[in-house]
């Protein structure tokens, strides 16, 4: 199992891949964070969406390159690195995964949604800060003075905790899974 998160920039055709993080369940270890710089050929990204996806230009083009963060060029280097840490047969848990596979244009048979796994409690599903916020009593997604958005490796922390507290609740998952199973 492996949990992963995206953030997602504007280019002219609509919002594409930026960076891609990815860690381990349940141990939380930072298996691959990475920035995406060109996500198609040609195209290119005219807004950052800083305030949420928290990627900025100079995360993409480095003054330092060696002792920055990975810098990939496009989607299909993305797949590929996502790839060295799963297959077919690989858990993917994640907030809001179908944004994150459409972004990376990957069908996934095995998923966990924590948006999903947490609609079966409140009826609604919720953003993963009030997610964290109620079951983990974490804040996460804060503005943190220069830094703005979101942290796709801090993401995936709260995913895995978040299953892993979902998974201390046998009586509300196993509810959970019979309210599945059809009259």
């Amino acid at each position: 199992m492996i949990a992963l998160d995206c953030e997602m920039s504007y280019t002219k055709y609509g919002l594409a891949l930026s960076r891609m993080s990815v860690l381990s369940f349940p141990d939380c270890r930072l298996l691959e964070d990475t920035y995406i710089r060109e996500p198609y050929p040609g195209v290119h990204f005219f807004d950052y969406n800083t305030r949420f996806s928290g990627v900025t230009h100079k995360n993409l083009y480095p003054d330092d390159p060696k002792n920055s963060p990975p810098v990939l060029e496009g989607i299909i280097a993305a797949r590929s690195k996502l790839w060295e840490y799963c297959d077919a047969n690989t858990i993917i848990i994640g907030h809001g995964l179908d944004h994150d596979l459409k972004c990376l244009r990957v069908l996934h048979p095995k998923i966990i949604d924590t948006a999903i796994l947490f609609s079966k409690i409140n009826g609604q599903k919720s953003r993963l800060k009030k997610l964290a916020e109620v079951e983990l009593k974490w804040c996460i997604q804060e503005d943190n003075g220069d830094q703005f958005g979101h942290d796709s490796v801090e993401d995936c922390r709260t995913c895995i905790e978040l299953v892993l507290k979902y998974l201390e609740r046998p009586i509300v998952a196993a509810e959970s899974a019979a309210s599945e199973i059809p009259d």
